[in-house]
């Protein structure tokens, strides 16, 4: 699976484009910022496909485990990817709501509920699956209801979750600028999920 870099440094094309006497403002930084977009949240909510990439560090009755998290979103599909070299090995989830599968870095694929108990032993908890493509992007699941946790919108409790944001930063999208998550943290009890995610794609 790959992942398109959140922002695209293009030096040499540059300076050969410069040096032939071209200019074109898509490789100069543009003298009007981005405006941000109006509802992000609504925005953010509404994306049917997108890409995200990072590291999850998680927490589980005092054992602990580190990997890198892939999400893919298209539509109703879910396709999250977790990889680590240590103990804890790799494990793909596909899901489209409906259905899911799992398949293991040994090779094993189990599909429904056998999937879903292999992934949950495997983690030692049951991830929020559907909730997951929503709180990667910063805002609640539309789907059901959710509380904030604070006045400043930064954190909120969702299905017996705790989402909370530390640090933000600006992507660049088609529609505008918007803030998304560079860190966030999963709560349920015994259960803690801290992410840093590393690269957005939001107009996949």
């Amino acid at each position: 699976m790959s992942f398109a870099r959140f922002r695209h440094a293009l030096p040499a094309v540059a300076a050969a484009l410069l040096a032939a006497g071209c200019t074109t403002g898509g490789l100069r930084k543009p003298s009007n910022p981005l405006e941000p977009i109006a509802d992000p949240t609504h925005w953010l909510q509404s994306r049917d496909a997108f890409e995200v990439a990072g590291r999850v560090a998680g927490a589980v009755n005092g054992e602990g485990f580190n990997a890198q998290l892939e999400l893919r979103q298209r539509g109703a599909d879910s396709q999250l990817a977790l990889r680590s070299p240590l103990g804890f090995g790799s494990a793909t989830v596909h899901t489209d709501g409906q259905r899911l599968d799992y398949r293991s870095s040994r090779g094993e694929t189990l599909s429904g509920e056998a999937g879903l108990a292999a992934l949950t032993s495997r983690l030692g908890f049951e991830p929020p699956l559907a909730s997951l493509r929503y709180w990667l992007l910063g805002v609640p699941d539309p789907s059901a209801e959710a509380g904030l946790a604070t006045s400043g919108g930064d954190s909120f409790e969702q299905g017996g979750w705790r989402v909370s944001i530390s640090e933000k930063a600006t992507a660049s999208t088609s529609a505008g600028a918007i803030a998304v998550p560079r860190r966030l943290t999963l709560e349920r009890a015994p259960v803690r999920l801290r992410v840093v995610v590393e690269k957005w794609n939001l107009d996949r």
